[in-house]
C-alpha cells in the first residue's frame, strides 16, 4: 500500500452568527461545512483518508462601513473598488491605486486623495480571527466506518482574543463577510 498526498483547496464565506457557506472546493472533496457552536465548524469530507498531513489557512477581510463615491474618500483609508463608474484609470491612480495596476473591481488601495468620478469603494474590515486549529486526533476523524457511506470529517476552531489586551484566545465566529481559505493536505491509500 502506498500513501498518496491529496491537496484540497476550499473557500468559505461567513454570514451572520458565523453561518458558513462553501463557495469553492477545487476537487469536489468537501460535502459540507457546518457551524457546531461559536467558532467551531465541522467539515464533512466526501471521501475517507488515512490522516491529515497539514492544514493551512488565511482570511480575506470583509468590507465595512458605507459605500463611498469619488470625491468622498478619506485620505489614508484602505478601500476596495466596488464599481468603476465614470472614474478613469488616471483618476483611480491619482486616488491611490498602485501605478502598475489597471483599475478592476475588487482591488484594494490606500486613498491618496478624496478621488473623483462615480466609481465606488468600501472600507476594509477585519475577520477578527488570529488562528485556526484542528480539534481531536486527525487520524480517527478522517477515516470513519466506510459502511456508513459518508466520508471522514474534520472539526476546526477559529480563535481570537476576547480583547486587544488579552493574549488568551477563545473560539470565535469570524466577522460576517469574512472569507476563510483552507488548504487541506490529506494522506490517502492506494494499492
Amino acid at each position: 500500500m502506498h500513501q498518496m498526498v491529496v491537496s484540497i483547496d476550499m473557500r468559505v464565506v461567513f454570514g451572520a452568527a458565523g453561518a458558513p457557506t462553501l463557495i469553492n472546493d477545487n476537487r469536489g472533496q468537501i460535502a459540507s461545512i457546518t457551524r457546531l457552536t461559536n467558532g467551531i465548524f465541522q467539515i464533512q469530507l466526501s471521501d475517507n483518508f488515512n490522516r491529515i498531513n497539514n492544514i493551512t489557512s488565511s482570511f480575506e477581510s470583509p468590507l465595512s462601513g458605507a459605500i463611498v463615491a469619488g470625491g468622498s474618500l478619506v485620505v489614508g483609508s484602505i478601500y476596495q473598488i466596488l464599481t468603476l463608474g465614470s472614474t478613469t484609470p488616471a483618476q483611480w491612480l491619482a486616488a491611490g491605486l498602485p501605478g502598475n495596476l489597471v483599475p478592476t473591481i475588487g482591488q484594494v488601495f490606500k486613498a491618496a486623495t478624496v478621488g473623483t468620478g462615480t466609481g465606488t469603494v468600501q472600507s476594509m474590515g477585519v475577520s477578527g480571527i488570529n488562528d485556526v486549529e484542528v480539534l481531536g486526533l486527525s487520524g480517527t476523524m478522517v477515516n470513519p466506518n466506510p459502511a456508513v457511506g459518508l466520508g471522514g470529517f474534520i472539526i476546526i476552531q477559529t480563535l481570537a482574543p476576547t480583547s486587544p489586551s488579552v493574549t488568551t484566545q477563545i473560539a470565535t465566529d469570524p466577522i460576517s463577510g469574512s472569507i476563510m481559505k483552507l488548504t487541506l493536505s490529506m494522506l490517502n491509500s492506494t494499492n
